[in-house]
């Protein structure tokens, strides 16, 4: 009997130790999770890592996404058929990539623009061009923009 009285004093007391141990969070060790989506303008180029970005808005009257580098030089021109969230094929519908941050200008005869949203004055999506393209040294370009300025 005095060993299961034993038992449960011990169990009581684990329990008890267990339930105070895990009753609040330590905010010091709370872990904030990083960004998914950052605004602005950001690619790769051929497959690689860096990602490097640019200052871009959306041209409604043309229907364009321009990016310009540091120096303000326009680099990409990414046309789509309109300014509708959907997915634009390259070759398809006037949809087009070009980008002159290379010589030659990379125009890739493959891939896609994908809007997910143009709301409030913003838009948001995906582009991937692939292929060669007049000597140029890329094969492959891809990226994304996120909220930037419709004009």
């Amino acid at each position: 009997m005095k060993t299961l009285k034993n038992t449960i004093l011990v169990a009581a007391i684990a329990l008890a130790t267990l339930i105070t141990s895990c009753s609040k969070s330590d905010p010091a060790a709370a872990v904030t999770p990083a960004s998914s989506t950052t605004d602005g303008f950001s690619w790769t180029e051929n497959g690689g890592t860096t990602v490097k970005t640019a200052t871009a808005f959306y041209v409604t009257s043309q229907n364009n996404l321009y990016a310009k580098n540091a120096a303000g030089v326009d680099i990409f021109e990414i046309t789509t058929k309109n300014t509708i969230a959907g997915t634009y094929i390259i070759g398809d519908n006037f949809s087009v990539i070009q980008y002159s941050g290379v010589s030659p200008t990379y125009n890739p005869p493959t891939g896609k623009i994908i809007i997910t949203s143009n709301t409030g004055g913003k838009m948001s999506g995906t582009f991937e061009g692939a292929g060669t393209s007049s000597g140029c040294p890329l094969t492959s370009i891809k990226g994304a923009f996120n909220n930037i300025p419709v004009q």
